[in-house]
C-alpha cells in the first residue's frame, strides 16, 4: 500500500534580530529597491508588502525588510519547541515570509492602490499573463527576490555572470495560504547535482488573493529553500511599464530616468580616440585591408544596423563603459529584454551586462544615420570613419572573397587562383 510522506514541523523565526530573523535593515532595503529600480524597470513599485514599522521596538521612523533567515525543521511531531532541542532536523537551510493585507479601515491605502488605469485592483480575478501580455499601466503584486550579498567583491564577482534581476534561490518552494504555487525557476542538474541552471520568472500574486482585506484569511506567502544565502524578499504592488514607455523615459530631456547623450562633436572626439589608438574590434567583416599597412589604424568602419533586428538604428546607443563604438537600437533593446531570458540585459555587441541607465545615446551615429536615410540596406549598411574626421557611406557590401569568378561555380582566392568549393 501507499504510504503518505510523514510531515515536517517548520519553525519560522521571526525575531526582529537581522542576523537570525528575517528581517533587513534599512540601509539594505533601500539597497534592494535600487536594485529593482536598476535591473527591473518594467515595474513602478506602488505599495510594498515586504516592509513595514517596527512596531515600536525601535524608533518609530525606522522601517524593516523582509528576507529569508534560519529555519528549524524537526522529524519529531507534536511536541512543543522548548522539547525539541536535541531533536534531528532536516536540511531545509532557510525560509521566510510575508503577509498580503490591506487595513480595511485604512481608506488612504485603499485609494491609492485603486487609483491606477483600471480603478480598482481586480484580485483573484484572471489568471496572472505572460510578461509579454501586460500593457504600459497595468497594477499587480510582484514577489521578487534578490540575493544579499555579505560583500561588495562577492557582489562584483556575481555581477560578471549575470545581471542583477530578480532571482530565485536554489530549490525555492513557495506556498500561498498552505497551497503550493508552481514558479518558473533554476533547475538542479541531473549529471552535476551542485549545478542548478534556468531562468527565474518573477511570481504575480494578484490573482492567488481573493481578498487583500479579509480580517480572517491569512493571506500569507510562505518560501523554503535550500540556499544558505540570506535573499531580500520583495513583495509589492506595482504598474507595469511597456518597453515604448520605458524609451520615452529614457530618451527624455533632464527627467529623472533621462540616459547620458553624447552630441556629434563629444561622440566624433571618443570615435577618433579609438580609431588612432586601436582600442575598438573592428567591427567590419572585411578582410580586404587586413595586410595593408597604409590602412592600419587609419579608419574603422562600423554598421548602421542593429545587430539585434538587422535593420536599420533608430536611437543608437552603447554602454557607457563598452570599450568599443559600435552600437544598437535602444527601442529593439527594451522590446528583446521584456522576455526572461540567457541574453537579458547583454550589450548588443561585447555581452556585458548594462541597465538602461549604464547607456548612451552616441550623436556621432545619429548624424551618420540622419545623413544616410533612405540609403542604408542589408547589402549597404557600413560607414567609414577616417582618422581625419570625415566619413563615408561604402558601396555594397563586397564578397568574402574578392576575386570571386561569378558564374563559374568557383571562389579565387589573393592570387587570383581559383578555389573549388567544398563538398
Amino acid at each position: 500500500s501507499i504510504h503518505p510522506r510523514p510531515k515536517a514541523k517548520l519553525t519560522f523565526d521571526g525575531s526582529i534580530d537581522p542576523q537570525r530573523g528575517t528581517v533587513i535593515d534599512e540601509v539594505t532595503l533601500d539597497d534592494v529597491r535600487s536594485r529593482l529600480a536598476k535591473w527591473d524597470p518594467y515595474w513602478d513599485v506602488v505599495h510594498e508588502f515586504s516592509s513595514g514599522s517596527s512596531n515600536g521596538l525601535v524608533p518609530t521612523d525606522f522601517e524593516w525588510g523582509r528576507r529569508t533567515g534560519p529555519v528549524s525543521a524537526y522529524k519529531e511531531l507534536g511536541k512543543r519547541s522548548s522539547e525539541l532541542k536535541n531533536a534531528e532536523k532536516y536540511e531545509i537551510v532557510t525560509a521566510g515570509a510575508v503577509k498580503v493585507h490591506v487595513d480595511p479601515n485604512d481608506v488612504g491605502l485603499r485609494a491609492k492602490l485603486n487609483s491606477g488605469k483600471n480603478r480598482v485592483m481586480k484580485w483573484g480575478k484572471s489568471a496572472s499573463p505572460a510578461p509579454s501580455r501586460y500593457s504600459t499601466g497595468d497594477r499587480r503584486c510582484i514577489l521578487r527576490m534578490l540575493p544579499l550579498y555579505a560583500t561588495d567583491a562577492e557582489r562584483a564577482k556575481q555581477r560578471k555572470k549575470r545581471a542583477d534581476t530578480h532571482l530565485w534561490p536554489i530549490g525555492t518552494f513557495i506556498q500561498y495560504n498552505n497551497r503550493a504555487v508552481t514558479i518558473v525557476q533554476r533547475k538542479q542538474q541531473s549529471h552535476d547535482h551542485t549545478e542548478w541552471k534556468g531562468m527565474s520568472h518573477a511570481l504575480d500574486v494578484t490573482d492567488l488573493v481573493s481578498d487583500v482585506y479579509s480580517t480572517t484569511l491569512p493571506n500569507m506567502v510562505e518560501i523554503a529553500t535550500r540556499e544558505a544565502t540570506p535573499y531580500a524578499i520583495h513583495l509589492a504592488v506595482c504598474d507595469y511599464v511597456g518597453p515604448d514607455t520605458l524609451y520615452d523615459r529614457l530618451m527624455a530631456r533632464n527627467g529623472p530616468h533621462s540616459i547620458l547623450k553624447y552630441d556629434y562633436d563629444e561622440a566624433l572626439k571618443v570615435a577618433l580616440d579609438y580609431v588612432k589608438n586601436q582600442m575598438v574590434v573592428l567591427d567590419s567583416d572585411s578582410e580586404d585591408d587586413d595586410d595593408d599597412p597604409d590602412h592600419e589604424g587609419s579608419s574603422q568602419q562600423y554598421s548602421l544596423l542593429c545587430p539585434l533586428s538587422m535593420s536599420a538604428m533608430q536611437t543608437p546607443v552603447r554602454g557607457k563603459d563598452c570599450r568599443h563604438i559600435a552600437c544598437f537600437d535602444l527601442r529593439n533593446w527594451l522590446h528583446n529584454n521584456v522576455t526572461v531570458g540567457g541574453t537579458r540585459w547583454r550589450c548588443g555587441h561585447c555581452e556585458n551586462f548594462l541597465a538602461p541607465s549604464d547607456l548612451l545615446v552616441d550623436g556621432m551615429f545619429c548624424r551618420f544615420l540622419e545623413q544616410t536615410q533612405g540609403q542604408i540596406s542589408s547589402a549597404r549598411d557600413k560607414v567609414q570613419l577616417n582618422s581625419d574626421g570625415t566619413w563615408e557611406l561604402m558601396d555594397a557590401n563586397k564578397l568574402r572573397y574578392q576575386n570571386n569568378k561569378r558564374g563559374s561555380g568557383e571562389l579565387g582566392d589573393s592570387n587570383g587562383n581559383a578555389l573549388k568549393r567544398s563538398k
